[in-house]
């Protein structure tokens, strides 16, 4: 299965349940959900991020920044 990720392909093992969800990508990619917003397909993703994905899903992965002026 293929879907989308910030914009690149990615291609999903099929039959890895861990891997055909939201949480499974972020984990499968080393990324840590409590510090990430994300939207799938285009609808921003609250609470469980055990979300089953389909061939052609759009996945974006927003991360926190921080900065500002200084004071």
């Amino acid at each position: 299965m293929t879907i989308t990720v910030n914009g690149q392909s990615l291609i999903l093992e099929t039959g890895f349940k861990p891997v055909s969800t939201l949480a499974g990508v972020l984990e499968t990619l080393g990324i840590d959900p409590a510090r990430r917003i994300v939207v799938h397909n285009g609808v921003v993703v609250t609470g469980d991020l055990n979300v089953l994905l389909q061939e052609g899903d759009d996945v974006e992965i927003l991360h926190f920044v921080g900065g500002g002026c200084p004071s």
